[in-house]
């Protein structure tokens, strides 16, 4: 059994799987190939689509694990909140004008999703670190799960284990599966593998990843940051951001769901933006500020650096925040190696 200190486990080498040919230590590795790599470099490796987690690691991938989890703090990549009364009014008026789903607005085209499944699917991939998808890397994150507990042989218990006792314990329980409707084997109740400290933790907290993304997706629902509407016999009806805090997300019996985000709505449509003032004020700076330095545990693998004044025009639209509030953020935020000065490269720039 392996009962490593999860955080020892940070700075055990990954096993990765090559997917184009690429030079590893001044060795030239062909596709398909398998190669250790220190976890910074696997990460580098996987967010350039040049490797992926192989499915056999010795020990749990936690850094990767914890890069999606940073990741999904973030939900302008989705798009702004659209809930004010005046912006769903204008996106009832322009995109489901007279009951139609409009596939094209002020010159700007809108991506319908169809559907709650397809909408699953799509927002998982919508997070990208670097060239790869939150999704994709998830996937990867599962495999190597269920590549470690294969090689275990589980027990029957009627009650499951809380997160902490599974920790503790060293075991996970999961759900047992009725495979034939003949079997004479118990239904219900869990199967538990004792697979130890280190992996319990990462299936608790891989699994903590997966309801995050969940919960991220309801939120974004909840404030407009991906609007709803629902086709109807007599047409098309936007379905208020206010809907989906008391209603659980699943099809509805009658009609069908599209959802768009409100990210590939025009940029005219946002307005103005509201300056803010006292404790509002304080609290957008604060949120500007762990923005800045998610964005910098983000690029700091890409060797991409972003000026202040990037920085600057992407803050005062996210956060409402005026040059010189954006300037305290910038000074706030604990990257001291961003406050020094001198051109950025042009291949170190931010895109």
């Amino acid at each position: 059994m392996n009962d490593v200190d999860p955080e020892q486990t940070q700075l055990q080498p990954i096993r990765m799987i090559a997917l184009s040919d690429l030079s590893v230590d001044n060795e030239q590795l062909p596709a398909g190939d398998a190669f250790n790599s220190e976890p910074h470099e696997a990460l580098e490796h996987i967010i350039s689509g040049r490797a992926e987690l192989a499915e056999n690691q010795v020990n749990p991938p936690f850094m990767i694990l914890q890069k999606l989890d940073w990741q999904l703090e973030y939900l302008d990549q989705i798009g702004p909140e659209w809930r004010e009364a005046s912006r769903l009014q204008k996106f009832q008026d322009k995109a489901i004008a007279n009951g139609a789903r409009r596939t094209m607005v002020d010159g700007k085209q809108l991506n319908w999703i169809a559907g709650i499944s397809r909408l699953r699917h799509v927002f998982e991939t919508s997070f990208e670190i670097g060239e790869t998808s939150v999704g994709a890397i998830q996937k990867q994150l599962w495999a190597c799960w269920h590549q470690k507990v294969s090689h275990y042989n589980g027990h029957i218990a009627s009650t499951k284990l809380s997160d902490a006792q599974m920790i503790e314990d060293g075991s996970v329980c999961l759900r047992r599966r009725q495979i034939s409707f003949l079997s004479d084997s118990p239904k219900g109740g869990y199967e538990c593998f004792h697979v130890g400290r280190v992996w319990a933790q990462y299936y608790v907290q891989l699994r903590k990843l997966k309801e995050k993304l969940e919960m991220a997706l309801i939120e974004c629902l909840q404030t407009g940051r991906i609007l709803s509407v629902e086709e109807k016999s007599f047409g098309a009806t936007l379905i208020l951001p206010a809907h989906w805090v008391d209603n659980p997300l699943r099809e509805p019996k009658d009609g069908k769901l599209a959802f768009v985000y409100s990210g590939d709505l025009p940029a005219a449509w946002v307005g103005a933006q509201k300056i803010l003032k006292g404790q509002a004020r304080i609290d957008a700076i604060k949120k500007a500020t762990a923005w800045l330095e998610m964005e910098y545990a983000r690029l700091c693998p890409l060797n991409i650096r972003m000026t202040s004044d990037e920085f600057s025009k992407r803050v005062a639209t996210l956060f409402h925040l005026t040059g010189r509030a954006c300037d305290e953020a910038w000074n706030n935020a604990r990257i001291p190696d961003w406050g020094q000065k001198g051109r950025i490269p042009e291949n170190n720039r931010i895109k």
